[in-house]
Parts: structure tokens; C-alpha cells; sequence
């Protein structure tokens, strides 16, 4: 027998892309980023417009931040 997977949260919060105003979800983003991918430009502007608009918690701030470093930025995505 499984564990159950317990209740779902329909909170708005780190998974959950209701809250941004993102093309994409956060967790894509973070995917995309950590598996060394670069940002298209579309992409790129996307995640600075909703950034600039406070769209994201500081948690999600602070994982953007850690994904692109490890990453390594590029131009565009500056």
C-alpha cells in the first residue's frame, strides 16, 4: 500500500502560476533554468515584466536568482 499523497493546496503560492503574469509557469521556468538552458528573448522579457510588477514572492525571487547564477546568464537575459 502507498502513502497517500495528502490533500491538495489550492493556495496560491511557490507551484502555483495564478499569481504572476508569466507566459509559462514558475516551475517550468525553474526546469528550464536549472537544466541549463537559456531564456528566449520573449521569455526573457516575460520573466522581467513580472518581476518588475512584483509578481513573484521573495521565495520565487530568490529561486530565480539561484537558477540563473548556476545557470550562467547571458546578455539577452540581462
Amino acid at each position: 500500500m502507498s502513502p497517500s499523497p495528502g490533500p491538495e493546496c489550492d493556495a496560491p503560492g511557490f507551484f502555483s502560476d495564478s499569481m504572476t503574469s508569466l507566459s509559462f509557469p514558475f516551475p517550468t521556468l525553474l526546469e528550464h533554468l536549472i537544466g541549463g538552458q537559456d531564456l528566449s528573448e520573449s521569455q526573457a522579457k516575460s520573466v522581467m515584466e513580472a518581476w518588475l510588477q512584483e509578481d513573484f514572492t521573495p521565495v520565487q525571487t530568490g529561486a530565480l536568482l539561484a537558477a540563473l547564477r548556476m545557470k550562467g546568464l547571458t546578455g539577452l537575459e540581462l
